[in-house]
């Protein structure tokens, strides 16, 4: 990208170059303050229309639409735009009575479609790259329009990029590759777009200005209808460049109805307008004509670009909708029950009934028939007393019809809402660490472990569950778990029930088929294993229609195994992409479909990071780039194409036809659609609630509903199941060669998504048998346990749904939207408000915060109780406090003196998981389903397919203008000269006062992280105390604070590992030396001339190691500054992605995905006014060295035995091994603070010493094995 800051233009709109944006999909400035509904997104519409009978009647200027727009007045004409939010739109000289704007009126009727622009029927033509660094595979663009399109270049410049001189057409692969910036976002467009892009043209030597215009054929319109044009935009204004649509009849003058740039007096105040579809409406015209559309994109520079697909010409009548009561000045009691009504023209289908506080969403009060025309609403007694309301109507399908209570009603006589923890509620829902509700559909059953796969049996009763240990076999009709196999661990996919019924196949996380046959009566006998070859980690696998052969994914080979099922022989090989998931035969049996969850091949050159062995093409960010699906020849055994689909590419669906192959693209948010025929993706759907959503639905699982109408798609991260109408896709005949496939049988104004389906937590795979649907849910209802809580208590479930109807689905389309805090996603995207006062956290991004530096501690796995159970003011229980007051002083002192967060939760459950909800904000569909074995990585930073797609919290940091450094994260370092021993650099330390002997050799996996990282400052290493790490720390800040012009960093990440244990002294010592570093770093900054202007967050990465009587993931939080409350405990809800949302908040940054933006800000931690008094460290009360020099022949016979199976445990990652080490850990530590005659609780523990008994290690008459 050629650096704009050097082309002299008019003084821009924003700052140039911006980097890349951290989100795939990034609200615009005018984002919708909506909540969600299965709909297409984004649409602003346009119309200028003669006030109609029966219309609402109010007053200007008063007339209050959804989005409380202001009219304009022109001769007999009111005017509205969602493109100018509460304020008037400006009318442009050329704007014409003969086109108009229209929010909230469109055609209860299906309208007659008159033109669609055709320009997916260019798919056959696209072409490699001519000067774009795109592999030739990638075929994109070309120059030639849709027949009778035409494009004028006669003002063109002449140079430049050939792919991008003038309007062109390319796929949005294409578009993106060549450099994205925000490319990516435009998710509304798909198959071929058409493009404007003077960014790129430039990026080759040009002369002259960007200007081109693409003019459509004469089109045909009838006499005396109103005429709706709507097109799909995407575009991005700098200096000059100007976008504009003209409209002109018979060949008569051009009328403008659009402009667009980078002057804030223009249509879209000179911001970016991202993905948003627009529509414009023609009045009528007393004869037939010929209607001609025309683009322009002139003035363009080294700019940016203007995308346009999806262009539709019909014809429709408006409708209306309109709230009867309430209307304003109403006093209702909280807890009564008032009355909503309204009134509507066409009472056809549902309605949302919506409560609104000023323009945010408070709840879906309910999800009712039109035709119903009242609602007797029971008010909470939970609202806020005193606080004004409004009631939002909203239909639920196009046309989308919206009104706004035209005044506010106030409640009086509330009381306080109870305090909010995680765990079961009275209703026999759960609240978990995202603070999302579970509440699934239907019948749930749930059982110990983690399901990843399931399969039906054909009397769809009995159901086999993959889980992380082996296989389940349940009744779903008696709701019991009728069998547990083990297996040793599983992967994370893989499960298959034979053609005959009679044998069950389930791949571990080794090399082994494991083979089960089935009874008459469904249950399971263990027959045999298949081993494949070493390394394998087989995922999916699938049987020949005539059952002899046997395919299997081997993830970590890269290849598709051919298995002769009978004898279990290996046949061979089939080499595909990287990391294959699922694979399904076609019904002939000659065509096999691989999903490759980490995509193509690298290609040379190509930037790469390591997984598992395989060189992964990544990103700048050190993110995966590719997901594809292989296309295989089984009599050749050779991959035939490789296709683009989308990140993660992951379960995979056929039509029993065999024509439409189904992928889900976990990283994505996405689904595509293969063509057998032409083996080409012909479409990718957004699975997402909400196109205008970041990332962060996770859709990784498929099954098709009866007669394949409907696809049934796992949304993980909205624990759901999105239903999507394909019915227009499988119930047609094959179209020439897929050519101009769109035009078939899909309504253009409507999304396949049709509603969704609440569930379990983490739904990771669906089947559908008959009129039921069974969902496995990966984490069930969290972390349980028996009596107790520990982290690793996993507590899965399956769910049997019957399948809904629509009246049904919308219902439950309201629960999810409400429970999985999906308004709360869209509200974090409001645009920030002008003159604004500084505060700790901004209300909404871009607003300014006091705090200009952020700290960010990292620690390792403890609990709140584990630390904190001895504080009388929270809610502890000291009896499992191992770590307290004697041991961590400055822990208790922080939260003391500051705030003591006692409802804090982690998200994660172990380091793996840990450290990407503490970085990412999110843990992919990889991390959630590998605890059967972490056999491809127990990623630390060290492995590019399980990072989330929208990156890392310093990602967004950066591509914002802040500034970053690393002091520890994802580095394993190693000590130069090397030694082992904890004691050796204690003492170098302790007898110099630094370090003198040692330096550190650093080990970042991925490339930014290390080009950020201090040089000096080592990360994971459990042989390294952590005050040397906080001494290092100390001396670059005082490094920064002596010198006054130097900028200390924005952001700054900070491990401090040591309390994780294991390296040498017990774990109070690694404890008491975390302690005192910690101790130190806060003491050091508060007494720097940053402190006013800085804020510190602690937390653990996960707490897998401790124990709580809340909840397994509760855990620790610290956050210092002076503007943090003193002395305060504050029970909100609040988790990891709480702080990664606030620290994101402060620094101007949006967040990175779903997850973190639906989390709860931490204001209530915070005072407007601050105290500036610095914080004084506790010296340690405990021995840093103790249990380092102990005597193997003066420990306790139980120490011993325990000392030496610890001494066993991998621990060279930050994470244990095996669940089983995780679990001796606990146990080990447990008895080194409690005493070797204290019983391990194992009411609060997740495992129950599982392979202990036979080493010895149980003591207790009366504990499992």
């Amino acid at each position: 990208m050629t650096d704009k800051s050097q082309v002299p233009t008019p003084t821009p709109t924003r700052t140039r170059p911006r980097p890349p944006p951290q989100n795939p999909l990034r609200l615009s400035a005018s984002a919708r303050e909506l909540p969600i509904r299965p709909r297409r997104p984004g649409i602003s519409e346009h119309f200028i229309f003669p006030p109609r009978r029966g219309m609402k009647s109010k007053p200007a200027p008063q007339w209050h639409s959804a989005r409380s727009l202001q009219p304009y007045h022109l001769k007999d004409f009111a005017i509205m735009s969602s493109l100018s939010r509460q304020r008037p739109y400006r009318l442009f000289p050329l704007l014409s009575a003969a086109v108009c704007c229209f929010l909230l009126f469109r055609s209860a009727g299906r309208p007659e479609v008159l033109f669609t622009e055709g320009f997916d029927g260019l798919l056959d033509t696209l072409q490699p790259a001519q000067a774009e660094s795109i592999p030739a595979a990638t075929l994109g663009w070309t120059h030639t329009p849709p027949p009778g399109w035409s494009i004028d270049n006669s003002a063109m410049g002449t140079g430049g990029m050939p792919e991008w001189r003038g309007w062109s057409f390319a796929t949005p692969a294409f578009w993106t590759a060549a450099d994205m910036q925000e490319r990516e976002a435009f998710s509304l467009g798909s198959g071929v777009l058409a493009i404007a892009d003077a960014d790129e043209w430039m990026d080759q030597a040009a002369s002259g200005q960007f200007n081109s215009v693409l003019v459509s054929p004469p089109i045909t319109v009838p006499a005396d209808r109103v005429l709706y044009l709507s097109f799909d935009s995407h575009f991005r204004p700098y200096a000059d460049m100007t976008a504009e649509v003209f409209i002109a009849f018979d060949g008569g003058p051009r009328q403008r109805i659009l402009l667009y740039d980078a002057q804030a007096g223009s249509a879209n105040k000179g911001a970016d307008r991202l993905n948003e579809s627009l529509q414009f409406t023609l009045a009528p015209r007393p004869e037939p004509a010929e209607l001609t559309l025309s683009f322009s994109l002139t003035q363009g520079g080294n700019d940016w670009f203007w995308a346009i697909d999806n262009l539709v010409l019909t014809d429709a009548p408006p409708s209306n909708l309109s709230l009867l009561a309430p209307n304003g000045d109403e006093s209702w009691e909280a807890g009564t029950l008032q009355e909503i009504r309204w009134a509507v023209d066409d009472p056809t289908g549902s309605v949302l009934v919506e409560l609104m506080r000023g323009e945010s969403l408070v709840s879906t009060l309910a999800t009712l028939p039109l035709a119903e025309r009242a609602f007797d609403w029971q008010l909470s007694p939970y609202l806020a007393d005193g606080d004004q309301y409004r009631i939002r109507l909203r239909t639920t399908a196009q046309p989308v019809l919206e009104d706004l209570s035209d005044g506010a009603f106030t409640v009086f006589g509330a009381r306080p809402e109870p305090v909010q923890t995680g765990g079961p509620r009275g209703d026999g829902s759960y609240i978990v660490p995202t603070r999302q509700v579970i509440q699934p559909a239907g019948s749930s059953i749930t059982f110990g472990g983690r399901p990843v796969d399931l399969a039906v049996h054909p009397n769809g009763r009995i159901l086999y569950l993959k889980d992380d240990r082996g296989v389940v076999v349940v009744d779903s009709d008696a709701g019991s778990v009728l069998q547990e196999l083990p297996t040793a661990g599983t992967s994370m996919h893989g499960i298959l029930l034979t053609h005959d019924a009679k044998a069950l196949l389930v791949t571990d996380a080794a090399q082994g088929v494991h083979e089960f046959t089935v009874g008459a009566d469904g249950l399971l006998t263990k027959a045999r294993e298949i081993t494949l070859a070493a390394g394998a980690y087989p995922c999916g696998l699938a049987q020949s229609p005539d059952g002899g052969r046997l395919y299997v994914c081997a993830s970590k080979r890269n290849a598709l195994v051919v298995i002769v099922y009978g004898t279990g022989r290996v046949l061979g090989e089939i080499p595909v992409g990287i990391a294959p998931y699922d694979v399904e035969i076609a019904p002939d049996g000659a065509t096999a479909y691989v999903s490759n969850w980490g995509g193509r091949q690298a290609e040379p050159g190509e930037k790469t990071a390591d997984s598992a062995g395989t060189a992964v093409p990544v990103d700048e960010r050190g993110v995966a780039v590719s997901g594809t699906v292989s296309i295989v020849d089984l009599a050749t055994r050779k991959e035939l194409v490789q296709l683009e689909t989308g990140l993660h590419a992951a379960d995979l669906v056929q039509t029993e036809d065999g024509r439409l192959v189904f992928v889900a693209n976990a990283n994505a948010d996405t689904v595509s659609v293969i063509a057998a025929s032409a083996r080409k993706v012909v479409h990718t759907f957004l699975v997402r609630p909400e196109a205008d959503m970041p990332y962060g639905s996770a859709s990784n699982a498929l099954a098709l509903g009866p007669e394949e109408r409907r696809l049934y798609v796992a949304n993980g991260g909205n624990n759901a199941v999105a239903v999507l109408d394909v019915a227009w896709l499988t119930h047609r005949s094959e179209p020439n060669n897929w050519s101009g496939w769109m035009v078939f049988g899909i309504d253009e104004n409507e999304s396949p998504l049709k509603g969704l389906i609440p569930t379990g937590w983490y739904p990771g795979a669906v089947a559908v048998h008959e009129q039921s649907l069974f969902v496995a849910n990966v984490k069930g209802k969290g972390s349980r346990g028996g009596a107790g809580n520990q982290v690793k208590a996993f507590t899965g479930s399956v769910n049997k749904i019957a399948l809904p109807q629509d009246s049904e689905l919308a219902a439950m389309t309201s629960r999810v939207e409400e429970q999985s805090l999906l308004p709360d996603v869209l509200r974090a995207f409001l645009p920030p408000r002008p003159d604004v006062p500084p505060r700790p956290v901004p209300e909404r991004v871009g607003e300014p915060s006091v705090f200009k530096h952020v700290v960010y501690v990292i620690k390792e796995n403890r609990t709140y109780d584990q630390v904190f159970g001895d504080l009388p003011q929270g809610n502890g229980d000291p009896s499992l406090t191992t770590l307290g007051r004697e041991v961590s002083p400055n822990h208790h002192a922080l939260a003391e003196e500051f705030v003591l967060l006692d409802n804090y939760y982690c998200n994660g459950v172990n380091s793996a998981d840990g450290h990407s909800w503490a970085t990412e904000g999110n843990s992919t569909d990889h991390l959630e389903k590998a605890f059967g074995g972490f056999s491809r990585s127990y990623t630390f930073g060290d492995d590019p397919l399980t990072y989330s797609t929208t990156g890392f919290v310093w990602d967004n940091v950066m591509a914002h203008g802040k500034t970053f450094r690393n002091y520890g994260e994802f580095d394993y370092a190693t000590p130069v000269p090397f030694t082992d021993n904890w004691l050796d650099i204690y003492n170098d330390f302790i007898d110099n006062g630094r370090l003198d002997t040692y330096r550190f050799q650093k080990s970042i996996g991925v490339e930014r992280v290390l080009e950020h990282t201090d040089p000096d400052y080592p990360g994971w290493n459990m042989k390294i105390p952590d005050i040397v790490r906080a001494d290092i720390f100390i001396r670059r800040l005082q490094e920064h604070d002596a010198d006054p012009e130097s900028e200390w960093y924005n952001f700054m990440l900070v491990y401090l590992p040591e309390d994780h244990g294991g390296g040498g002294p017990t774990l109070r010592a690694h404890m008491a030396d975390n302690d005192l570093a910690l101790g130190r770093v806060v003491d050091a900054i508060s007494r720097s001339r940053f402190w006013n202007e800085t804020v510190i967050f602690v937390n653990e990465d996960d707490p897998q190691a401790g124990l709580d009587h809340v909840d397994g993931h509760r855990s620790l939080c610290l956050v210092v500054s002076p503007y943090t409350k003193r002395g305060a405990v504050i029970s909100e809800f609040y988790s990891q992605t709480s702080v990664l949302h606030t620290m994101q908040q402060i620094l101007g940054c949006p967040p990175m995905n779903q997850m973190d933006a639906m989390a709860t800000l931490m204001t209530e931690c915070f005072n407007d006014t601050p105290d500036v008094t610095p914080y004084t460290v506790r010296p340690a009360t405990w021995d840093l060295t103790e249990g380092v020099s102990t005597v193997q022949a003066d420990m306790d016979p139980r120490e011993r035995a325990w000392a030496e199976r610890i001494a066993k445990i991998n621990l060279t990652r930050p994470g244990m091994k095996t669940p089983d080490d995780d679990d001796a850990l606990n146990r080990y530590f447990w008895h080194q603070a409690m005493g070797w005659d204290t019983p391990y609780p194992e009411e609060w523990a997740g495992h129950h010493g599982r392979g202990l008994g036979e080493l010895g290690l149980l003591w207790e008459e009366g504990e499992e094995d």
